[in-house]
């Protein structure tokens, strides 16, 4: 009796700490997408600012 509560916590165990990794995981990588989905937008309007520039010099 004992025995099978112990695997039935260390089940739980796994699956709390697979969770949580999974969810660390998946919230570093959503930052990361973010961060660079501005830097890209950043950069996209400093090419189009830069284009404008270009154009009225011509």
């Amino acid at each position: 009796r004992n025995v099978s509560h112990q695997v039935r916590q260390d089940g739980r165990r796994l699956i709390n700490e697979t969770y949580n990794e999974s969810w660390w995981n998946k919230h570093d990588n959503d930052v990361r997408i973010s961060n660079r989905l501005d830097e890209v937008d950043k950069w996209r309007k400093a090419l189009e600012y830069t284009i404008q520039d270009v154009d009225r010099e011509v």
